[in-house]
């Protein structure tokens, strides 16, 4: 775990210190944020501060009454907007700006009575629709509350509508192709300090030992029980840079879960690069490493008091 972290902070710094500053293009995201802002502006469905920050006026004030539909306040990061006609904006944007939006035609003043209002409809309270004032006559006034969820969630509906279209989704898209396309060099980052960590330093260490694996005193051998031959480091590392790290950010960790639940839970304490590699890590300090088995016979000879030459025993 301490060589996965040493990778991550290394490459996450290299990466935000000489890479992002030099191929994110945030010129170009603020002015595609800029032209999502005016177009807010522009449909009269949003409150929008000069920050950059936005929602649909439907969402603030405490709308009980029809009134409130006509005349409400808003707050938005500590900036008020008073007397917002909420009725009037709605039917502005369907009836002067909706073209902009996919749709061929604008709404009539009737049309939109129809279309959006429901007037004349079985299931519509509303009555009538004033375009000067923006005010609703209702047929029931005891539904009043009915009424305005009605509204407030056409008109909720709408302002989504808008930041689902294909006019703002050209902009979002266009910002987000160029944040991956830097995003995605952080996998040659990852990949270019794995390979320093995890097989350059082994490969010139005793026992092919990393710099996590000093500092515990650990040693890789052979699932059999021997020394690794050094060419194995190299499945072994492409296993780790390859399937656990690369894959394991782009499965949210998920691959990295899998190997380490590995370790916890097989016998020999083994993650998916050991299987590869046919490997495992061991206490440096409490194992007896041998170059293979007639390495391992000769010990064992000479331990029983057996003192003759290695050629004799082998």
């Amino acid at each position: 775990m301490l060589d996965m972290a040493i990778v991550f902070s290394i490459s996450i710094i290299l990466f935000f210190t000489t890479i992002v500053p030099f191929t994110l293009d945030t010129k170009t995201i603020k002015e595609n944020n800029d032209k999502v802002i005016e177009i807010y502006k522009d449909t009269g469905l949003f409150i929008v501060n000069d920050d950059g920050s936005y929602n649909a006026k439907s969402a603030f004030g405490n709308i009980n009454k029809l009134d409130d539909l006509y005349s409400c306040t808003c707050n938005l990061k500590g900036k008020e907007y008073k007397n917002v006609n909420l009725t009037k904006s709605l039917y502005e944007f369907y009836t002067t700006k909706y073209v902009k939006f996919g749709v061929e035609y604008n709404l009539t003043e009737e049309k939109y009575k129809e279309l959006v209002l429901n007037i004349g409809k079985p299931n519509s309270n509303i009555k009538s629709y004033d375009v000067e004032t923006g005010k609703l006559e209702l047929i029931d006034e005891n539904s009043v509350s009915t009424t305005i969820s009605y509204f407030l969630n056409v008109y909720t509906n709408t302002a989504k509508s808008v930041i689902q279209s294909n006019t703002v989704n050209q902009y979002v898209k266009a910002s987000q192709q160029i944040v991956l396309r830097t995003v995605l060099l952080l996998i040659p980052m990852i990949l270019s300090v794995s390979c320093i960590f995890d097989f350059i330093i082994p490969l010139f260490t005793t026992d092919g030992k990393s710099i996590g694996k000093i500092v515990f005193k650990l040693s890789i051998i052979t699932s059999d029980g021997y020394k690794v031959k050094k060419i194995m480091l190299l499945p072994r590392w492409l296993t780790l840079s390859l399937i656990e790290y690369i894959l394991g950010i782009m499965s949210f960790g998920g691959t990295i879960l899998i190997s380490y639940t590995m370790f916890l839970f097989t016998k020999k304490r083994r993650c998916i690069h050991d299987f590869v590699a046919k490997t495992c890590v061991v206490d440096s300090e409490t194992s007896i490493f041998f170059n293979d088995s007639k390495e391992e016979q000769f010990y064992l000879e000479h331990k029983k008091g057996n003192n003759q030459p290695y050629e004799q025993i082998i």
